[in-house]
């Protein structure tokens, strides 16, 4: 463990020296090395937390009477790599790629910002192995800067993403997830989104629509902002919008109620990850994002629940354990790609190289079939 964190001090080393030059200056070399030398020490840290996980589930298969798996696990998780203390880097040798070449990404698509009306957004989704995110991280970060909250870039502090929860609402037969599942025209899905860690300050209420491409009709997502304290009232169908609301969004807000009243919607389930979003300043022709420990959570509410709804609360408390019966852990990464392109466009020529240096799996509503059989 030492031995990792002294090599990654090494490549904070020269990524400050690297900072501190002339933004001319040819360091491409450099570059390449540091982030070699980062993705070497987490080659190194994943075949050994590898090994230990071999040796400690050997241990336990022979001495049943006296287990360390769990233990020593748990010892693992703690390790600075696993909580992701090392992002910083990430971030920073994004940076660096951005200001050395300001008009590479760009390119291959449209500059500026794209015409969502004469371009089509197609989104793909892949599985990135877990030993091969970082890789596929710098290498998207090679053409796209990572996007930090609040936009500071502090040395061991700045992580590389953000969390992200979703709280799903649907009804007691769960018509909402099936008709997005079996993607039935005009199915919808309804959630309930904050970011950051902690108690929400603000929450998103987000409605997707689906629709068939071959209709013509694009899928819509709307949505409005709520304080977290009007959520009951929403979810009660008694929220009333505020005056100074735009007007499609009252109209959303009174739509997104009557849906909640007329088919029962209550929170069901809630989504978790931690995302890294890529995106260029100048234009969103090409996004992509990362959604890491992902996971999904039972938010169904029981009789005995001390939060139950007339208590106020409508997600689990953060304060309490999460039995592990309502808890469900996806085992890849989901790296998600969002390209607005002419229809006759194909992928970005850098984005080819990326999907092929590594080992990931493309997928449509996979994610959901996978929570739906586990």
């Amino acid at each position: 463990r030492r031995f990792a964190h002294e090599r990654v001090v090494a490549v904070r080393r020269e990524v400050r020296a690297l900072e501190a030059l002339d933004a001319g200056a040819d360091v491409g070399a450099r570059l390449q090395a540091a982030g070699d030398a980062f993705l070497e020490v987490e080659r190194y840290v994943n075949l050994n937390v590898t090994a230990v996980r071999k040796l400690l589930k050997k241990h336990d298969k022979v001495l049943p009477e006296r287990p360390c798996a769990a233990f020593y696990t748990a010892r693992m998780h703690d390790m600075r790599w696993v909580r992701n203390d090392y992002s910083d880097v990430v971030v920073r040798l994004s940076r660096l790629y951005a200001a050395r070449a300001p008009a590479a990404a760009p390119a291959d698509g449209p500059r500026g910002v794209v015409d969502e009306r004469s371009f089509v957004r197609a989104t793909t989704k892949y599985w990135v192995r877990s030993d091969d995110l970082s890789a596929v991280k710098l290498a998207i970060s090679r053409h796209l800067p990572v996007l930090v909250s609040g936009g500071r870039v502090t040395e061991g502090e700045s992580k590389d993403s953000q969390l992200v929860n979703s709280v799903y609402l649907d009804s007691p037969s769960l018509e909402l997830y099936h008709g997005r599942l079996a993607k039935l025209p005009g199915a919808v899905a309804l959630r309930l989104r904050w970011y950051g860690t902690g108690e929400p300050e603000e929450v998103f209420v987000e409605r997707k629509t689906h629709r068939d491409a071959w209709t013509g009709d694009a899928s819509v997502k709307e949505r409005f902002r709520v304080l977290p304290g009007d959520v009951p009232r929403l979810l009660r169908a008694e929220y009333e919008p505020p005056a100074d609301l735009p007007a499609a969004e009252r109209r959303l807000a009174r739509e997104v109620q009557r849906l909640v009243s007329t088919k029962r919607l209550v929170p069901t389930v809630r989504s978790q990850c931690h995302r890294t979003a890529f995106q260029l300043a100048h234009t969103n022709a090409v996004r992509a994002s990362i959604d890491t420990n992902l996971c999904l959570i039972n938010e169904v509410q029981r009789e005995d629940d001390d939060h139950a709804p007339e208590q106020g609360r409508w997600y689990r408390d953060a304060a309490r354990s999460i039995p592990s019966s309502d808890l469900t852990r996806f085992p890849f990464a989901v790296l998600e790609l969002k390209l607005a392109l002419a229809e006759a466009d194909d992928l970005p020529a850098w984005l080819r190289p990326v999907l092929a240096c590594v080992e990931t799996n493309q997928c449509g509503g996979c994610t959901r079939q996978f929570f739906t059989k586990s």
